[in-house]
């Protein structure tokens, strides 16, 4: 997607500068730059909180859950 931004210039020849340090475009260090801020800014999930909703369970419809034993009936 082509997207236009009004930069301070010093930002712009600083980012120019450390792209070409790099070897890399002054585009791949935003979309690297944009990355790094986003996953501060959403969280991973810990296996704490994905356990705690699995055991909470997803309503699925139907009645009460399946116990263990009536899934893995045979």
């Amino acid at each position: 997607m082509i997207t236009t931004f009004d930069l301070p210039q010093e930002i712009v020849s600083q980012a120019q500068d450390v792209a070409m340090a790099r070897k890399t475009t002054l585009q791949a260090l935003v979309v690297e730059g944009l990355r790094s801020v986003l996953r501060v800014a959403v969280p991973a999930t810990t296996s704490e909180e994905a356990l705690v909703r699995l055991r909470k369970g997803y309503p699925l419809g139907g009645g009460k859950p399946l116990s263990r034993d009536e899934v893995h009936a045979r």
